[in-house]
């Protein structure tokens, strides 16, 4: 029997539910290298509600969809399959399955000549470089992405240096780097240095961007983001200032020159927010989301605890696994604290993903709007869709659409605007 006669006749024991999991398995592996894999991609399209599949059970569609899409695929896999089952009220965005653009365009990503045309027209590619600068202490603009490994610049006795990952790190003239003050200084809790500030600018369609602070503090920073920072830290607290969305892993520092009653005092690390508020480390790594046009500014916490103030007078204490968010729409003096956040979700874009949870269409095209530098606008009203689901943020702009349209919304690509259609 070949190879496509013992596929359809597995199909049909799977349509009678008489499928045992030796044929099961069998089943998997031919379809994985089979024309009759379109099949099993519709199927995913129609929630696997109609024959032959519609007999599987979770466990054997989880199965199913590793072993027959995702290895080929090369994509994320979700996490909760149980999203697939898609609803009128309520469509599911199936992100993981990236996969299903390769194979409609054509196998293993060869797109058909009727779509080349039209799609190399229109199609916005993912950032594949930084166009992020360095607003210098004298006003100078540094360009990341056009200069060579090396000292970018000298900023008093510290040192802007891209090392061989394309990193900026901040660093002593000296070499030794991470140091909060001079060590030969002297500095009391009454004394204030003048500091030296620099800007990192992150704009739309940029690539993700991480700096390390001189004293050791890494922060990764969203497209359409701002930082700004001291060049050397000194006194009695660290402190920069974010706009947009960044990711710190904060090191501890302890105060120099303690006094026997400072002694083991860790020097405190600030965020100030837009809204004035504060974010104060607790020995932590943590996400601030504080993009303007986001209904909420929300801070989530991976490892440790932050002490969030606001501008009122009012603090919460935000620990691991938690997510803090300050709603805008209300006076700005109370934190929500969500004791069992998705840290995942809020921290994918750090590690090259998209990802949602329950989004809305526009939550969604927020987005996208700020890694592909593009505007959104709505001929008619905004349609009304639930997302959820994660996908690499290598893809172009015409990809991501072509999934969503799997959800009954529809959109065009003019220059640099997504246009949704009526």
């Amino acid at each position: 029997m070949d190879c496509m006669n013992r596929i359809e006749t597995l199909l049909a024991k799977l349509s009678d539910n008489s499928l045992n999991q030796e044929e099961f398995d069998e089943l998997c592996e031919l379809l994985k290298d089979s024309e009759l894999k379109t099949l099993f991609t519709d199927a995913l399209l129609d929630g696997f509600e109609k024959a032959p599949f519609s007999y599987l059970g979770q466990e054997q569609l989880d199965v199913m969809l590793h072993k027959v899409l995702i290895p080929e695929a090369k994509v994320v896999p979700i996490k909760r399959y149980r999203w697939l089952r898609v609803t009128a009220a309520a469509a599911i965005f199936m992100l993981a399955f990236v996969g299903i653009w390769y194979y409609y365009l054509g196998e293993r990503g060869k797109v058909k000549s009727d779509n080349i045309n039209a799609i190399a027209r229109n199609d916005i590619e993912a950032p594949k470089a930084t166009k992020a600068m360095i607003t210098l202490s004298d006003g100078r603009l540094v360009a990341l992405d056009s200069l060579q490994n090396g000292t970018l610049a000298l900023q008093g006795n510290t040192q802007v240096v891209k090392n061989e990952r394309g990193e900026i790190v901040y660093q002593s003239a000296g070499g030794s780097g991470q140091s909060i003050v001079d060590r030969r200084q002297t500095i009391d809790a009454s004394t204030t240095l003048s500091m030296t500030y620099n800007t990192l600018i992150n704009p739309r369609g940029s690539k993700v961007v991480s700096l390390t602070l001189s004293d050791g503090t890494k922060v990764w920073l969203n497209a359409e983001s701002s930082l700004k920072y001291p060049v050397a830290f000194n006194g009695s607290i660290r402190e920069v200032a974010i706009t947009g969305e960044a990711y710190f892993e904060v090191a501890t520092n302890l105060t120099p020159n303690p006094s026997p009653k400072e002694r083991g005092k860790r020097v405190p690390f600030h965020v100030k927010l837009p809204d004035g508020s504060i974010v104060e480390d607790l020995s932590t790594e943590f996400n601030i989301n504080a993009y303007a046009d986001e209904a909420a500014i929300k801070t989530t916490l991976v490892e440790g605890a932050v002490k969030w103030s606001t501008v009122n007078g009012q603090s919460s204490i935000v620990k691991q696994g938690e997510q803090g968010m300050i709603l805008r729409q209300i006076p700005l003096d109370k934190i929500h604290v969500i004791k069992d956040a998705d840290v995942e979700q809020a921290t994918a874009w750090k590690n090259g993903l998209f990802a949602f949870n329950k989004a809305s269409l526009q939550d969604v095209l927020r987005q996208l709007s700020k890694w592909y530098d593009v505007d959104v606008t709505y001929e008619g009203g905004v349609p009304v869709r639930e997302f959820a689901g994660e996908m690499e943020r290598n893809l172009s702009l015409q990809q991501v659409l072509t999934i969503l349209e799997k959800n009954q919304v529809h959109f065009r690509i003019e220059g640099k605007k997504i246009i949704v259609e009526k």
